[in-house]
């Protein structure tokens, strides 16, 4: 279904709760001043009706808007340019400040091609991720494994960890140049759920240039934009000013 048609079904699905929930509104505080006489009794049973037509409208929209992205598939991601092209040198300087922030130390995890790294925090019912991939080119497995959260689950179940409430997970991938690949991974606007919020960061050690890809609404954008000043905090030392 192509966007503009997505646009017209939510707010229609909007519009028509708006009317539902304002006439039901107007009937019920005109029959209780007793305006319509011997039909009270019956405008009071129709105010009572709009209103449970009102309440499924309702859900159908929150239906909608989490099974309906009427947002454009691509995004401007933010350029920042490194000092440094050393991806080791990046990584421990980032991993100092996530372990000073309470993220337990560095584990190695070997996943084919792809050399990974993750820190991990938990704190109440948050489980906060930080994952570090160093691969020369982004492949489309790795982006299945991006998209699908595959890594997220085998590092969860390698720490016997099961999300509560909320998982934020940031994603650090650096590759030796950009790609037709790479591309599609900063440039698509980020979709989050409302439990998950992710952090997409790419790196391109040919150009020193560091891509946080953007976020235009939707769900967790308020924690996403935390996430992210967050993280442009965390590596400012290493940017060029």
């Amino acid at each position: 279904m192509k966007n503009k048609y997505k646009i017209i079904l939510v707010k229609s699905v909007i519009a028509i709760g708006g009317m539902l929930f304002i006439s039901s509104l107007f009937l019920g505080i005109t029959s209780e001043m007793l305006l319509y006489g011997s039909y009270n009794d019956f405008f009071n049973k129709l105010a009572y009706f709009l209103l449970f037509l009102c309440t499924i409208d309702t859900i159908v929209m929150l239906i909608l808007m989490c099974k309906i992205d009427i947002r454009p598939e691509k995004a401007k991601p933010m350029r920042l340019k490194l000092k440094d092209n050393n991806y080791e040198m990046i990584k421990e300087n980032l991993c100092q400040k996530y372990e000073h922030n309470g993220y337990r130390k560095l584990t190695k995890y070997e996943y084919n091609n792809a050399k990974i790294d993750y820190m991990i925090r938990q704190n109440h019912s948050v489980v906060s991720l930080v994952i570090y991939i160093r691969i020369e080119k982004i492949t489309e497995e790795l982006m299945y494994g991006f998209e699908e959260h595959i890594f997220v689950e085998q590092i969860l179940n390698l720490e016997d960890i099961e999300p509560k409430d909320k998982l934020d997970i940031t994603y650090l991938i650096a590759v030796d140049r950009v790609t037709p690949t790479f591309s599609k991974y900063i440039e698509r606007n980020v979709k989050q759920t409302f439990w998950t919020t992710v952090l997409p960061v790419g790196i391109s050690l040919a150009s020193k240039t560091l891509y946080i890809s953007t976020q235009e609404e939707g769900f967790s954008i308020f924690r996403y934009k935390k996430m992210k000043k967050q993280f442009i905090m965390d590596i400012d030392e290493l940017l060029e000013k």
